[in-house]
């Protein structure tokens, strides 16, 4: 394995960075080195996160945006040049179907399809700039077991199948460019992220988690963690793995199987 001697010091933004899986990732990026940029809406929940991280002796910065502003793209750019910041690593945490129904407004589904989707692939062609420059790049992306068992709103895996599809394309176009820049994926199937559906019945359903774990085939028979979702996205983020583009690792307790 490379030595922090033989690679600079990365930068990695996460969208999503401020709670769950994202910040999850965030955390383990850190602690592997990592330079992350947490951006969210929540400025208090970043601020504490990355005061948090930086109290361990990690580097870690944020960005409070509202990526339903037009302008959260002008937003990052200007962080970025006032601190000099290139970064090489996108994990695009951000995403959900923040209660979509299947027979939305068209509008709905073009948020949704706007924080899944958009957001994502406009973060990766102006971040794609630095990882050319660097020779180096990882965009990684985060999609859902969903997808496969139609088991969330029609706006949302909608959005999620997009974002895989458009990933499948973009990795083929970055490793003909440059081998050093890959793009993936990680599709979360039940994972116990506090506060979310799962987690509630957890700590208070044990039947009706059970219920849920026997009808989706989660043959592990428990949740994953945030945490087993982030050492994945740490290895695909690492310096070695040059030959992942494309690829698309399920985690969810064999229930895909």
């Amino acid at each position: 394995m490379g030595s922090a001697l033989n690679h600079p010091m990365r930068t990695a933004i996460i969208t999503g960075g401020s709670r769950g899986i994202g910040l999850a990732i965030a955390r383990e990026l850190a602690e592997a080195g990592k330079h992350v940029v947490l951006i969210a809406r929540d400025e208090e929940k970043l601020k504490q996160e990355v005061f948090n991280l930086k109290q361990s002796g990690k580097q870690a910065s944020y960005i409070a945006v509202d990526f339903l502003d037009s302008n959260y793209l002008t937003y990052i750019n200007n962080y970025l040049v006032a601190n000099n910041l290139h970064p090489t690593i996108l994990v695009h945490g951000l995403g959900g179907g923040f209660g979509s129904q299947n027979f939305d407004s068209i509008e709905k589904y073009q948020e949704i399809m706007h924080l899944n989707f958009f957001v994502a692939a406009n973060l990766t062609k102006y971040l794609s700039e630095f990882a050319f420059s660097a020779s180096f790049g990882r965009f990684l992306f985060l999609g859902t077991l969903a997808i496969n068992q139609k088991s969330a709103s029609a706006p949302y895996v909608a959005a999620k199948s997009a974002l895989i599809s458009y990933m499948k394309i973009i990795a083929k176009s970055f490793a003909e460019i440059n081998e050093n820049v890959l793009a993936a994926a990680i599709s979360p199937g039940a994972i116990n992220v506090a506060g979310k559906h799962l987690n509630k019945l957890l700590l208070s359903d044990k039947e009706g988690l059970d219920a849920f774990l026997k009808l989706n085939r989660v043959s592990a028979g428990r949740l994953g963690s945030p945490e087993e979702v982030a050492k994945v996205a740490t290895f695909l983020c690492g310096e070695e793995n040059n030959y992942l583009h494309g690829c698309n690792i399920e985690i969810d307790g064999g229930a895909s199987n």
